[in-house]
C-alpha cells in the first residue's frame, strides 16, 4: 500500500502543478492580450488627438474647405522632400493644392512636395504682412542646417517688423494654392552678394517631425457647399 500511496501522491502533485501551469499560461495570455489592447488604445488616443487638432485649423480663411488625409508613405531617403497621402484625383484633389497640418502649411500636392525640400519642384508665391506693408516673394528653398525657409523678395523692404507673418499670396495663376494660408513668422532679412537680391528667412509654424494626418485645402466657390 505504501508504494501505491507514494505513486498516488506523485500523480496528485503532478496534477496540481499542471493546474498551476495552465492557470499561469492563461494568465500570461490574458496579460499579453491586455498589453496589446493597452498599446492599441494608446496609439488610437494619439491618432484621435491628431485628428482633433486638424478640426481646429482656425488660421484658415472661412471660405476654404479642407479634406483630411492620412499619410501613407514618408520614405527616409526623401524625408524632407515628400509624403504620399491617401487622397487623389478620385477625391477631387488636384496638383498644386495646398497641404496643411494643424498649425500651418506643410507643402503642395504633387505626391505632396514638402516645404522642407532643399530642391523644391516649384516656387510658391507668398506675401509678408510687415506692419502696414504687404511684401511679395517666392518660396525659394529650405535650409536644413538653420531649419528655416528662404524666400526671395520681389519688392523692397526698409525695415522688417518683429514677427511679421508669412502667408501664401494666391498669385500662382492656377488658383490651386489659395491666398492666406499661414506659413510662419519672418526671422531675418539678408542682402545677397549681388547687393540687389534680398532673401527673407522664415520659421515655419507647421510641425514636420510627425506627419500622420494632414488636410488638403481648397477654396470654396460660390456654388459649392
Amino acid at each position: 500500500k505504501k508504494p501505491l500511496s507514494f505513486i498516488g501522491d506523485i500523480f496528485n502533485e503532478y496534477n496540481d502543478l499542471k493546474d498551476v501551469y495552465d492557470e499561469n499560461r492563461i494568465l500570461k495570455e490574458k496579460l499579453d492580450s491586455y498589453v496589446n489592447v493597452e498599446s492599441e488604445n494608446e496609439v488610437l488616443q494619439s491618432e484621435i488627438k491628431k485628428l482633433k487638432k486638424l478640426t481646429e485649423m482656425d488660421y484658415l480663411p472661412n471660405d476654404y474647405k479642407t479634406k483630411a488625409a492620412s499619410v501613407q508613405i514618408r520614405d527616409q531617403t526623401n524625408w524632407n522632400d515628400e509624403i504620399t497621402i491617401d487622397l487623389g484625383s478620385m477625391n477631387d484633389i488636384q496638383e498644386g493644392m495646398a497641404v496643411c497640418d494643424s498649425k500651418g502649411m506643410v507643402g503642395v500636392v504633387s505626391t505632396v512636395s514638402l516645404l522642407t525640400s532643399e530642391n523644391p519642384s516649384n516656387q510658391i508665391p507668398v506675401m509678408i504682412i510687415n506692419g502696414d506693408q504687404t511684401i511679395y516673394g517666392l518660396l525659394k528653398n529650405y535650409d536644413v542646417n538653420k531649419k528655416v525657409l528662404n524666400i526671395t523678395l520681389l519688392s523692397g523692404i526698409d525695415k522688417l517688423e518683429k514677427n511679421a507673418k508669412v502667408y501664401t499670396s494666391g498669385l500662382g495663376g492656377d488658383g490651386k494654392c489659395p491666398k492666406g494660408i499661414y506659413i510662419g513668422k519672418a526671422k531675418k532679412l539678408v542682402t545677397q552678394s549681388d547687393g540687389t537680391t534680398m532673401t527673407l528667412t522664415v520659421k515655419m509654424a507647421a510641425q514636420f517631425k510627425d506627419l500622420s494626418y494632414v488636410s488638403v485645402v481648397k477654396k470654396v466657390n460660390g456654388n459649392e457647399e
